[in-house]
């Protein structure tokens, strides 16, 4: 896609409430749209705990690994699964507070209709209803994103004291 026609991709998919499965290798496109992420490795599709940014140390650190390491596999497999968890709390929290945006920017522009007059004439009234309807919804939805962020940022302070 040119970049105009990528843009408007990403501000479709931003605006579109249903689900959908991008295969992409654009990762300005994937980084922008995808709340998600999925792996297929080694023959197995499970979901992927972290973002794209940990997605490629993920690739980095898997070629470098193939050069044999002096530590023992018991300390290393301790060290790997609690830097795992790690990536996994900061993950959340980086997914949360990217939907946290998204949904900003939706909220601004029902308001940005809404503070147009001309919605508020009579012909306009079932358009007026929508917006109004669809800001509740996305108030909703906000609310219940900032908890989550929250309860991510909670779970990582825990997991980081644990330490």
């Amino acid at each position: 896609l040119d970049m105009e026609s990528r843009e408007a991709l990403i501000r479709a998919l931003a605006n579109y409430s249903g689900a959908v499965i991008i295969i992409s290798h654009d990762l300005h496109l994937l980084s922008l749209t995808a709340n998600k992420l999925w792996l297929i490795n080694k023959g197995k599709l499970e979901e992927y705990p972290n973002d794209l940014n940990h997605y490629r140390e993920f690739l980095l650190n898997q070629r470098g690994n193939s050069q044999p390491k002096q530590t023992n596999s018991k300390q290393k497999s301790h060290i790997v699964k609690k830097n795992q968890k790690n990536l996994k709390y900061q993950s959340e929290i980086d997914r949360s507070e990217k939907r946290i945006e998204q949904i900003e920017e939706m909220l601004q522009l029902i308001d940005d209709h809404l503070s147009n007059p001309l919605i508020y004439e009579q012909h306009y009234k079932d358009r007026l209803e929508k917006l109004q309807k669809k800001r509740l919804e996305i108030k909703k939805a906000l609310k219940k994103a900032e908890l989550l962020w929250d309860k991510a940022i909670l779970d990582h302070k825990n997991f980081r004291k644990s330490k």
